[in-house]
């Protein structure tokens, strides 16, 4: 397992601000799949929303859209993040708070924390989920989605190059002390390239390469992509790539 540098995953994602919003599409199935799940429930009303890790805001704008609340306020590791949102969010008034969302200092409490692809960078995700439910108002909720242990799991059969995702076990176990698990649920969303070189655009252009500040030769590239090609080859010549993500909602005790 890789241990994650957060100037390295600013740095990354950074980088990535340009080209996010179209090769993420597996994060936009989620953050989808994550807004159907918290109208299903039936409460979209609110008088305060933190979004932690917006990135360049299409979670962001789906929440707006879907949820009405008193005050927004929304939060990233990249400062120049605030005039993207703001430029996609111009007739909403709300808050931005720049700063690392795992050790981030809260003032205020909210009726709702969301969180969309996220949480899976934490050093240490249980400890946060725990006690992020002081910074819940009563019967506040949380909406998030992490990521499971086979996440890209064609990369991982390649290299040793992963994140320490935890398991679906220990995410519900970090939150059956303190909240009402409302639902969950794990969600596959496999992406076809055509080549190992594509792939590896993909990472580099939505700042997934961040797993790693490993720089690998012309050679080792060349050896990544015909073992990644190998391995992940679909039936109609394409290649596979397959995120597995984590879904929850959940209520403050």
């Amino acid at each position: 397992m890789n241990i994650i540098d957060k100037s390295r995953i600013r740095s990354k994602f950074a980088s990535a601000i340009a080209t996010y919003d179209t090769q993420a599409i597996a994060q936009k199935a989620v953050n989808s799949r994550l807004i159907e799940i918290i109208k299903e429930y039936g409460r979209t009303q609110f008088n305060s929303v933190l979004e932690l890790g917006c990135g360049t805001g299409d979670f962001s704008v789906r929440l707006v859209e879907s949820c009405s609340a008193n005050k927004w306020v929304f939060n990233d590791l990249i400062a120049d993040i605030e005039d993207i949102i703001r430029g996609k969010l111009p007739l909403v008034d709300f808050k931005f708070l720049c700063g690392d969302s795992e050790f981030l200092e809260f003032n205020d409490r909210f009726d709702l924390i969301a969180s969309a692809s996220t949480v899976q960078w934490f050093e240490n995700l249980e400890v946060f989920l725990i006690n992020l439910n002081d910074h819940l108002n009563n019967n506040g909720l949380l909406l998030i989605s992490t990521y499971l242990p086979d996440n890209l799991k064609e990369i991982q059969t390649q290299t040793s190059l992963s994140l320490n995702y935890l398991s679906e076990e220990k995410i519900l176990n970090a939150l059956r002390n303190r909240y009402e698990l409302l639902y969950y649920e794990p969600l596959k969303v496999q992406l076809e390239f055509d080549s190992g070189r594509d792939m590896l655009n993909h990472l580099r252009e939505t700042g997934v390469n961040a797993v790693s500040d490993r720089s690998f030769s012309l050679s080792d590239t060349r050896k990544l992509i015909k073992r990644y090609e190998e391995a992940s080859a679909l039936p109609n010549g394409k290649f596979s790539l397959t995120y597995s993500a984590f879904l929850f909602l959940a209520k403050k005790l």
